[in-house]
């Protein structure tokens, strides 16, 4: 109890929420006047910690507790038990868990790292990358998608068995758009001009050549026609899977686009301009908005009728309605420039 770091408390306790379950992880200590562990567990509402594991074994390291209810807090006590019959101040953790897998590419540290559902632990962490820029995942197979810049490569790896596979990229691969009915991804090459869709192994499958910086791309998942954002071409075009352009909106210096899959329209963001504009499903500017400060990444939610923008020159994210109404707006951000939701709870 002297120890004035832990104060006596287990060390390295973290509650990692998951799907219904959440996985308890300490630093273990031996020593002969060590007994064991006990979990007591506080859910919700409940002003009572209940013990859910009297006596572990002092070598234990980790703890499931399975069949734990998605969207509540769960909030845990874990103490030494001693020889004598004492027990030490607990150390705490709450996690909450949910089906939500969030995938985040850290350019900063150089790492793939997931996250646990409610975001407050790093439940896997891959290094070794140099500047990662953009991440996508096939929802269906769990396969995640990340484009390297600065290392010039994409990479594909597949969370199931561990495999990580390195794509060499001829320029400089940017932002991804998951094609979730055949399992592969585009990618932007910003300084090669095209966009290449590599198949579910991570093979070259299509090359769209002659594009003027794609920096943003969006798949309509019900013609397979790709809309592009040439940045340095002024322009968002939208291509068929027979290469046909079947439309092209002159816009300055596009960041990024998303779709509502409910529409067929295609949101679009210049961070340069600090517009947004509206795209009918045949390419036609039908809202201009230009009350922002730099938007880049957009993410739509069809089934709300909302559509996500990190605004990265204000340091917030607008949530805005179809007609192009502000629904409410999160600030306080530290410029953001990617934004996501979940399908399931509408949540970024």
């Amino acid at each position: 109890p002297a120890n004035q770091n832990t104060l006596g408390r287990p060390v390295g306790f973290a509650a990692l929420a998951g799907d219904r379950r959440v996985v308890l992880r300490w630093s273990p200590v031996l020593n002969p006047e060590l007994s064991g562990y006990r979990i007591s567990r506080r859910v919700g509402a409940d002003t009572l910690y209940r013990v859910i594991a009297t006596l572990l074994s002092p070598e234990a390291a980790t703890f499931a507790d399975n069949g734990a209810l998605n969207g509540i807090d769960h909030a845990y006590h874990l103490s030494y038990l001693f020889a004598t019959g004492g027990q030490s101040p607990p150390a705490e953790d709450v996690a909450t868990p949910g089906p939500v897998v969030p995938w985040v590419a850290d350019g900063g540290f150089g790492r793939l790292a997931r996250l646990t559902p409610d975001g407050r632990h790093v439940d896997e962490d891959r290094t070794g990358f140099v500047a990662p820029g953009a991440v996508a995942v096939d929802t269906v197979t769990g396969d995640v998608w990340m484009s390297d810049g600065s290392g010039a490569r994409l990479w594909l790896l597949k969370p199931a068995t561990g495999v990580l596979v390195s794509i060499p990229s001829p320029g400089t691969p940017g932002d991804l758009a998951v094609d979730h009915g055949g399992h592969g991804v585009w990618v932007g090459l910003e300084t090669g001009g095209e966009a290449r869709y590599h198949d579910r192994s991570g093979a070259l499958a299509r090359t769209i050549a002659g594009l003027g910086n794609p920096a943003g791309l969006a798949l309509d998942a019900s013609d397979g026609s790709l809309w592009v954002c040439e940045r340095d071409a002024n322009r968002v075009r939208r291509i068929d899977p027979d290469d046909v352009v079947v439309s092209e909106t002159a816009v300055t210096t596009p960041s990024r686009v998303a779709l509502d899959a409910a529409t067929g329209e295609a949101w679009v963001t210049s961070y340069t301009t600090r517009r947004v504009w509206r795209l009918s499903p045949g390419g036609a500017i039908d809202l201009t908005l230009t009350a922002l400060g730099g938007p880049v990444g957009v993410a739509g939610d069809a089934r709300r009728g909302q559509v996500w923008i990190a605004d990265l020159g204000l340091d917030r994210v607008v949530v805005l309605r179809r007609d192009g109404s502000t629904a409410f707006t999160v600030g306080g951000l530290d410029a953001p420039r990617a934004v996501a939701v979940d399908v399931e709870t509408g949540d970024g």
